[in-house]
């Protein structure tokens, strides 16, 4: 539905499994076991699937949009904010078209 509606491109922003931490809350909580098939490569599969071509995929920093710091630790945890194999999140972002 995401590539029908779209424009030109199409994000989607999962949790990244490979983090210990995405790990143990999905072992932990039974409602977050979803999150467990999110590869890296599934987010490309499913852009494949809908027609898009990959431009980037990313597993990404140290923050989770929902937990965000503020105050004086903000620039340290920028600091982390970029991709990283075991970051947080992962990015897949896909375009229309050729």
């Amino acid at each position: 539905e995401m590539a029908r509606v779209s424009t030109n491109y199409v994000a989607i922003i999962e949790p990244n499994i490979w983090n210990p931490l995405v790990i143990g809350l999905a072992l932990a909580m039974k409602e977050e076991r979803g999150c467990l098939a999110f590869t890296k490569g599934y987010t490309q599969k499913l852009m494949e699937e809908a027609g898009l071509t990959v431009i980037h995929s990313c597993a990404w920093g140290i923050l989770t949009p929902n937990r965000l710091p503020i105050g004086p630790l903000l620039p340290l945890f920028n600091l982390f904010e970029r991709p990283m194999p075991c970051g947080f999140i992962t990015i897949t972002v896909g375009k229309k078209g050729n």
